[in-house]
């Protein structure tokens, strides 16, 4: 099953079945009511979404309130795309976002995200595309992103970072 558009109930209903597959919700007003019943529809044992888009959809708050360790430790089996970006998450990246193995393509740009960039994300071994620009992330690129052998893509401008650039992304030969 994939959904286009606003959620609805039988979208949460067909998610919590483990029907689905793909959300793409971008450009929709997703009302704060709606995702604690998607979220809980990720985490049933049944389901196996590959495939999240939510860029342009209103969301604010805590980007660790909305995509919770158990949120996306049911995710880490299953999903390879997640765009939340252009919305209004804030507070810090969680250091359990590096536990999305199978992720290829990671979108948190054009968000009030602050603090440093965890270190865990070099971990996500077969991301191809790491989008965390136009936010008011801070400290040092991690130096274990040089683990990212598959990385062609990696957007970090309009931030506040400092420091030099790690040595280590220097050999990834991917990367574009």
């Amino acid at each position: 099953f994939e959904h286009v558009g606003p959620p609805t109930e039988a979208a949460v209903g067909k998610a919590g079945q483990g029907a689905f597959r793909t959300m793409v919700l971008s450009g929709n007003v997703c009302p704060a009511t709606s995702l604690p019943a998607l979220c809980r529809a990720w985490c049933a044992p049944s389901c196996a979404v590959v495939r999240i888009e939510m860029q342009v959809c209103g969301l604010e708050g805590e980007l660790g309130a909305f995509m919770t360790e158990e949120v996306c430790g049911a995710l880490a089996g299953t999903l390879r795309y997640l765009d939340l970006g252009i919305n209004e998450l804030s507070g810090g990246i969680p250091a359990w976002f590096g536990r999305m193995s199978r992720l290829t393509k990671l979108y948190l740009h054009g968000n009030q995200l602050s603090g440093s960039i965890p270190a865990e994300l070099g971990q996500l071994s077969a991301l191809t595309v790491l989008g965390l620009d136009k936010n008011q992330l801070s400290g040092s690129i991690p130096a274990e992103f040089g683990q990212l052998s598959a990385l062609t893509l990696l957007y970090l401008h309009q931030n506040q970072l400092s420091g030099s650039i790690p040595t280590e992304l220097g050999q990834l030969s991917a990367l574009k």
